[in-house]
């Protein structure tokens, strides 16, 4: 959720800034498997971002928007995005240009086998510790 609803949300706050004369305004996302991996891409037809921008996306504090809520809240989303993406032993990156193109690859075992993240196992120990994905 943490992910995917992210790079939706941060979509749609793009979009809301759009006019008609912008043009359409669209947010897709697509996930398919890829050997060991699924690959999520989140796009919108926003205005993009430019090169440094995309270098910079994931600092925490980052932001296109200029003004802050009550409690100074932007900048949050994408690098908690990137925090995520890492403790699940994937990445993301972003393309730049027009309209936003967000990818993110995580690791997935489509035989049903246990997928740790972080920290070694319990699960050897014939205990699963809290917190552990499972595939």
């Amino acid at each position: 959720m943490t992910i995917v609803g992210n790079l939706v949300d941060n979509a749609f706050d793009v979009l809301s800034g759009m006019t008609a004369a912008d043009g359409a305004r669209r947010v897709q996302v697509a996930g398919e498997t890829v050997g060991d991996s699924v690959r999520i891409t989140v796009t919108d037809s926003g205005p993009g971002l430019t090169p440094a921008q995309a270098r910079s996306v994931f600092a925490r504090g980052w932001s296109t928007k200029t003004a802050r809520g009550p409690a100074g809240d932007r900048g949050l989303g994408l690098a908690l995005v990137a925090q995520a993406v890492t403790r699940c032993g994937g990445t993301v990156t972003v393309e730049p240009g027009r309209g936003a193109v967000f990818v993110v690859t995580l690791p997935y075992r489509s035989d049903g086998t246990v997928v740790h993240f972080g920290q070694p196992a319990l699960g050897d120990q014939g205990s699963e510790p809290a917190g552990r994905a499972q595939r």
